[in-house]
């Protein structure tokens, strides 16, 4: 079970944001950041390690550091913020075109993190759930991360329904990245919910995905 704090409404600092943006003027907002790349891909060349895992756990460290993206609901009705909130992601299936979701901890050192991450993608290509058996269902702090590599889209917007109990934490796609002027470039679109997060705080967020994706080893390769 997920580690969280209950928002004490009356004293929140954010109160009258979250309550407009809930009730008054419901809104979802979604940016597509073409993001640099470069370093990545030419750590994931030399390491062999997943392209993929690396994006996948260093996206994760840096939406758990942004403590805005980390609101949800428990019970229904009870908002909180998580501790820690993990991401749930799609692997294909090229012969029955369809997927299976993974939820894995990135709280992790990278090195356990990955090894678990090549673990479950074997399971599953054996398996093949929707979810798998260790999580049969995504756990409430969970975001959605997934990734069209075939596609380098320059917006993308996943509409979801905006009701009392709405989805807060972040919704992340991933496209195909391309060179541009020499160096490479991938879409990231990224989706949150404006009552818990503002413009700032989603700017802080990519701060740290351009630091990390600039130099990926020292993240990596920490002990």
């Amino acid at each position: 079970m997920a580690n969280f704090k209950e928002v004490d409404m009356k004293n929140w600092s954010r109160r009258d944001t979250f309550l407009y943006f809930t009730r008054i003027m419901p809104s979802v907002y979604t940016l597509t950041v073409e993001t640099d790349v470069t370093e990545l891909v030419k750590y994931h060349k030399e390491s062999g390690i997943s392209f993929f895992a690396m994006c996948l756990w260093l996206i994760s460290k840096a939406v758990n550091e942004v403590p805005s993206l980390r609101y949800g609901y428990e019970e229904k009705v009870k908002l909180v913020q998580y501790d820690e909130i993990i991401p749930v992601f799609p692997i294909f299936h090229k012969d029955t075109e369809n997927c299976t979701m993974i939820c894995t901890d990135t709280a992790q050192k990278f090195s356990d993190f990955y090894e678990e991450f090549n673990t479950m993608i074997e399971k599953v290509r054996v398996e093949r759930k929707f979810f798998t058996s260790k999580y049969p269902h995504a756990p409430a702090n969970t975001f959605n991360l997934s990734v069209e590599p075939r596609v380098h889209f320059t917006g993308f917007s996943l509409m979801h329904p905006i009701g009392e109990r709405p989805m807060l934490r972040p919704i992340i796609e991933l496209g195909k990245y391309k060179e541009i002027d020499g160096k490479l470039f991938m879409p990231f679109a990224f989706q949150e919910h404006h009552a818990c997060a503002d413009g700032f705080h989603v700017g802080a967020f990519f701060d740290k995905v351009n630091a990390y994706f600039e130099n990926p080893q020292k993240y990596i390769m920490e002990k």
